[in-house]
């Protein structure tokens, strides 16, 4: 009988693993163990993808009526914990800890949660000296030069003055060759003169 590469157990051809025609060198017990091991979530009683957390939804969805609580509507519905997942243990499987609240709703929910107030040591209170105070900030060179200053006037050289002449006058500006040849002049025949065109076809 031949042996597994794994476990290195003698076994009966038929307990390997069969690809088409051909047997392979390990057994069925030892791939499944290395290749189909059970997610760690799926086993904790408590995770949000356990048995317990998906009847807790049902149960909440069925007090509420299968509504949104603030609009009534019924698209997308989702049950909401007042008091979040991370945050109380013990609430997690309350149902009077849960909402039900439709796609939009909830995302409004879940988004002032994610904007609550930043933790007390990063808040900026009365009294306290902020990091720029005595330091002189100077701006980025390319806004210096940029900024249009009170009381500073445009360079005269690039200043357009009466009585000057344009760049253009005494030029002649050739029009493009294209734009020459595609141009319409008087006592030319259109293009589509006698022609009868689809849409008046249609139309007649």
């Amino acid at each position: 009988m031949p042996a597994c590469k794994f476990c290195l157990i003698e076994k009966p051809q038929e307990d390997f693993c069969k690809k088409k025609n051909l047997y392979l060198k390990y057994c069925k017990r030892c791939h499944l163990d290395k290749y189909y091991k059970p997610s760690p979530r799926k086993g904790d009683p408590n995770s949000k993808n356990s048995s317990r957390c998906a009847r807790w939804k049902k149960l909440v969805k069925d007090r509420d009526g299968w509504k949104c609580q603030r609009c009534n509507g019924t698209n997308r519905l989702a049950s909401h914990h007042i008091i979040p997942w991370k945050v109380d243990e013990e609430k997690r499987f309350d149902i009077e800890n849960g909402i039900t609240l439709c796609g939009a709703c909830h995302l409004k929910e879940e988004i002032k949660v994610d904007r609550r107030k930043p933790p007390e040591h990063t808040l900026f209170k009365k009294g306290m000296i902020p990091w720029s105070k005595g330091k002189k900030i100077k701006p980025h060179e390319n806004s210096v030069k940029t900024q249009f200053k009170k009381g500073v006037s445009v360079s005269p050289e690039t200043q357009f003055k009466k009585g000057h002449k344009s760049w253009c006058e005494g030029k002649k500006i050739v029009q493009n060759e294209n734009n020459i040849k595609t141009q319409f002049k008087k006592g030319m025949i259109p293009w589509n003169k006698g022609l009868k065109l689809k849409d008046q076809v249609n139309h007649g």
